[in-house]
């Protein structure tokens, strides 16, 4: 909803900027009809173009009211209340990702949700191997007694007096218990362990492979979304110099209304094109934070 926002705001800036430049090329049409230098049909071409940049110019204030309201309703607050958004700008970032794709492949190896619960399930199934194999082994145990007795007799009105016994016994056994047949229980347990064992390790490998692609694919999708934002700058810097170009031309006499018209719309779909940049890298880095386990 953030994104969105922001990339309303920048589409309004263009469409502001389109608009300005429809009201030129009206007021230099209208001008030349007005001294007889061009046909109705030429004027009525440029009132079109101005009608539709104020179109545009509209639907795109009218595309960031409906964020803002998604924004707020994502974040909480009241629709009316008053929400400032700070704007994002990925022109210092440069031509290229900071850091390297085996940086963010590591990352995920080790941060990945889904692959440590994958690892984890190994390692719980790696020991009911363990214990199922050990099961069957002969089973040793130690056992120590100790007891004492003591007897004392008192007689009175006799010679016999105070006649005392007392015994004291130790005694030990070792016990081994050695399962001579269960019928192939035991045995069974074993391949149904390894069975579980070797299920889990494919699952690591699979989970393994899948966070490896994925990082890739969203290192990929970010160093395009860069590359496209840059190509979008140069877009707009020769679609502004055309328009400028035929725009004078065309108040010299030497260009159709054509021209100019198509050079204003395709100056607009630049601007928007790279309104529309920023947008996607935060989208694709956000994508390959969250692939690498950074988020």
């Amino acid at each position: 909803a953030y994104y969105s926002l922001e990339t309303d705001r920048r589409l309004i800036e263009s469409a502001e900027i389109s608009a300005k430049s429809a009201d030129q090329v009206l007021e230099a049409t209208q001008g030349k009809y007005d001294q007889g230098l061009i046909t109705e049909p030429v004027l009525l071409q440029a009132k079109q173009s101005k009608a539709q940049a104020d179109f545009d110019l509209i639907n795109a204030r009218s595309n960031w009211e409906v964020d803002r309201l998604n924004l707020i309703e994502v974040i909480g607050a009241r629709p009316e209340s008053g929400l400032r958004v700070a704007p994002y700008d990925f022109s210092k970032m440069g031509r290229r990702l900071q850091e390297p794709l085996d940086h963010f492949v590591q990352s995920a190896l080790a941060k990945k949700p889904d692959l440590l619960a994958k690892v984890a399930q190994a390692q719980a199934a790696e020991q009911n191997l363990r214990s199922a194999k050990a099961n069957p082994l002969p089973k040793f145990s130690l056992k120590g007694t100790q007891s004492f007795q003591q007897f004392n007799t008192t007689l009175t009105g006799a010679e016999i007096r105070d006649v005392g016994l007392q015994f004291q016994n130790y005694g030990g056994s070792v016990n081994v218990e050695w399962p001579a047949f269960d019928g192939g229980i035991d045995r069974n347990k074993i391949k149904q362990a390894e069975s579980s064992w070797r299920a889990a390790n494919d699952a690591i490998i699979q989970a393994r492979d899948h966070a490896i692609a994925e990082v890739w694919r969203s290192y990929t999708n970010a160093k395009t979304a860069i590359a496209r934002r840059e190509s979008a700058e140069q877009l707009v810097a020769a679609s502004k110099a055309s328009y400028d170009a035929l725009f004078e031309s065309f108040n010299l006499g030497r260009t159709s209304i054509q021209d100019v018209l198509t050079a204003r719309s395709s100056l607009a779909q630049a601007m928007a094109l790279h309104a529309k940049s920023d947008e996607a890298i935060a989208a694709s880095l956000a994508t390959l934070t969250y692939s690498s386990g950074q988020l």
